[in-house]
């Protein structure tokens, strides 16, 4: 076991510590991701057994995170200089959080629109002056579509 200084025991045994204890028990490690904690049932078996080698279930091990973590960020503070440092990161963070309204933007009162970026390597076409002539682009389309020639008057 870690050992216990008030409520903060954990925090004061290195992670590396920490991790060979629990690791030193490996079977009662995977026991305890085994045990029900939800009622759910598994469709086709009864629901007869508190321990089910098919179930890993690690939330306790999440809510002890969690734990910490609210007794870390709660522990009482003595010193007015890091109250006053964890007033101001609040303070901070309420800022962020709060939205920036345009109040002039509704009812259609201001102009929405997105800029477009500029076209690259964009040409426009170039035209070249009519080398054939009607009577040479009509026999070449007939040509191609099937049409019948028109005998010329």
């Amino acid at each position: 076991r870690t050992q216990r200084v008030g409520a903060m025991g954990n925090m004061n045994t290195p992670a590396l510590d920490q991790i060979d204890q629990i690791m030193n028990n490996v079977p009662r490690l995977v026991k305890r991701t085994r045990v029900r904690r939800v009622d759910c049932t598994v469709l086709g078996m009864k629901r007869n057994k508190e321990e089910d080698v098919n179930m890993f279930d690690d939330s306790d091990f999440y809510h002890h995170l969690l734990r910490e973590l609210i007794e870390k960020k709660t522990a009482a503070r003595t010193d007015s200089a890091e109250v006053g440092r964890q007033w101001l990161q609040i303070q901070k963070l309420r800022s962020k959080l709060k939205k920036k309204v345009d109040t002039r933007a509704s009812k259609g009162r201001k102009v929405r629109y997105d800029i477009h970026t500029k076209l690259v390597n964009f040409m426009a076409p170039v035209t070249q002056p009519d080398l054939m002539q009607d009577s040479a682009k009509n026999e070449l389309f007939s040509s191609l579509f099937g049409a019948r020639k028109i005998a010329p008057a």
